[in-house]
């Protein structure tokens, strides 16, 4: 009897303190959600629209009043000092985007979910890309942009890209799942269900979207996906456009045709798996100078016996890319008219390469001050 009454007190007083516990962390998601409330009603937090446009350089309004940050870095450029901005609990950047800053006002480990998140659409990323993101994309902000994406699956990049580019933004996602469909509920979104490893599929959506200026590859991340997204779409974005693809840690994994504990000194590594193919594309960039005339450009025609395997097609990349930028997990093409490499000279005595003997100084502010008057460049 003694027994059962102790049981029956122990277990009223669990009961007790599991609803005192309850009690207090009720209170205090209310008291956070309150918090963040009163921080993003905070006029002091609140970008206009004409702030944002004048923060970003932009010239065509941008519906906008997510950033509230007075100021943004430029492409490639640095926190002032390398001070970090922590804009996750425990992560930092020196370089805080406007991705950043979306993650940071959005984020589940930042704020509690709450009822009226339920309709955002969840984006699951690295955020290692969004400086990527920054650098290549900026210049199409308050712009007419169209968007083709590989990878839909929950929808979190769509307003994202809203949120960045402003309502000039044409959204077209492309997923293997039917049920990404629903997000084309919007003019300036299509979602296109198709695979991405089928080059006849590529060449329809190229029939059907002409137009692309930002191309990014976050789909299955099969090795057969992403070359063959590679070959087939990167000649198609705009001249000047950009072509992305992430998550290249797959070219190691096993389960997406990836080599693991390999490298470049691997064949089936060079030859399977997309980090190999984005080497080989840097090859291709360099094309002038691997016949060996350091000093002496070769013509692309030259160089087709050594890549017999992409003879009809790694021209059509190395012809028409300026830069290459590769990121931890992402790679990068900059489109545009590359210039015939040639060496050029300016006025001016010419030194050996052997020592002469004679070093008289050089007179820098007369040099200087010459250089100021035939350039007068302004500020």
């Amino acid at each position: 009897m003694e027994k059962t009454v102790r049981d029956r007190s122990m277990t009223r007083l669990l009961y007790f303190i599991s609803g005192l516990v309850l009690g207090c962390e009720i209170g205090r998601m209310a008291a956070i959600s309150e918090h963040h409330k009163r921080k993003m009603l905070d006029p002091a937090n609140v970008v206009t629209k004409d702030r944002r446009d004048k923060d970003f350089g932009t010239t065509t309004p941008v519906e906008s009043t997510l950033f509230t940050r007075s100021k943004f870095p430029l492409p490639f450029e640095r926190v002032a000092g390398g001070d970090n901005v922590e804009y996750m609990p425990g992560h930092k950047t020196d370089v805080y985007t406007p991705f950043h800053d979306y993650l940071h006002k959005n984020g589940i480990d930042t704020f509690p979910p709450t009822p009226t998140d339920l309709g955002v659409p969840l984006l699951h990323i690295w955020p290692a890309y969004f400086e990527g993101y920054h650098n290549h994309w900026h210049r199409y902000i308050g712009k007419k942009v169209v968007f083709m994406e590989i990878g839909v699956q929950s929808g979190g990049k769509i307003p994202l890209l809203r949120q960045y580019f402003g309502d000039g933004l044409t959204y077209i996602g492309v997923d293997i799942n039917p049920s990404c469909k629903m997000f084309e509920s919007a003019d300036w979104i299509h979602i296109e269900i198709g695979d991405s490893g089928d080059p006849e599929y590529l060449r329809q959506l190229q029939e059907k979207y002409p137009h692309v200026d930002i191309f990014l590859d976050d789909g299955g991340h099969v090795m057969d996906q992403q070359r063959t997204a590679l070959r087939y779409m990167l000649p198609h974005v705009q001249p000047d456009g950009v072509y992305m693809c992430e998550d290249l840690s797959t070219s190691w994994g096993k389960g997406f045709g990836g080599v693991p504990g390999a490298d470049h000194r691997n064949r089936s590594f060079r030859q399977d798996t997309m980090v190999g193919l984005v080497h080989l594309t840097m090859d291709w960039l360099q094309y002038h100078w691997v016949k060996g005339g350091v000093m002496k450009p070769a013509k692309p025609d030259d160089l087709n016996e050594l890549w017999v395997d992409q003879k009809d097609w790694w021209q059509s990349i190395a012809l028409n890319i300026k830069h290459i930028h590769y990121y931890n997990q992402m790679i990068v093409y900059e489109k545009g008219q590359p210039e015939v490499p040639y060496n050029a000279m300016t006025v001016g005595p010419s030194i050996p390469i052997k020592d002469t003997g004679v070093h008289e100084p050089v007179q820098w502010m007369p040099v200087l001050n010459r250089l100021s008057q035939r350039l007068k460049w302004e500020d």
